[in-house]
């Protein structure tokens, strides 16, 4: 009878230490989230004020960029093309912000489905061109704490027009 209520007394003990491991998981993916979200959420606005240094801060040193039709970017050359956009005077660009579909979180890893508007007007002509961009981006937080993209697939959101096959 006490080797019984011992062993059920520390089954009830494990069942309660994992229940609370499970709990500080959850706990712990809904903060990944919230930092993640919120580093996407400052990128549009470090953008639109042309704060360089915040705009490349939020890839990673080892940055893979892909986008249909345009060599792979790393790092630096994402961050020289962003800097020359910022600084055309002739083009105003305007990102709104990140509408985010799908976090994914593995451990040091977040994975995120992300649509994009970039707002484009030149000097001299009139109207507005609305880019809108697919993508997903990998993020990795790096030893600081801090996560950044390393993985980057963006992509242009095509409308399809239904067609009649007849």
């Amino acid at each position: 009878m006490k080797i019984r209520s011992l062993f059920f007394g520390l089954l009830i003990f494990c069942l309660n230490d994992f229940q609370n491991a499970q709990a500080q998981e959850i706990e712990s993916e809904s903060k990944i989230k919230s930092q993640v979200i919120s580093r996407l959420q400052r990128w549009p606005k470090d953008f639109n004020e042309k704060n360089i240094s915040g705009v490349c801060d939020i890839f990673s040193a080892d940055l893979n960029a892909s986008y249909p039709g345009r060599p792979d970017k790393n790092y630096n050359d994402m961050c020289r093309q962003l800097t020359t956009v910022l600084m055309d005077n002739n083009k105003q660009y305007r990102y709104e912000d990140p509408k985010i579909e799908q976090i994914i979180v593995d451990k040091d890893l977040a994975i995120v489905r992300v649509r994009w508007i970039l707002v484009k007007n030149i000097k001299g002509q009139s109207g507005t061109e609305f880019i809108k961009e697919k993508g997903i981006d990998v993020l990795k937080r790096q030893a600081d704490g801090q996560w950044k993209i390393i993985i980057s697939h963006a992509y242009p959101e095509v409308e399809i027009k239904k067609q009649s096959l007849i």
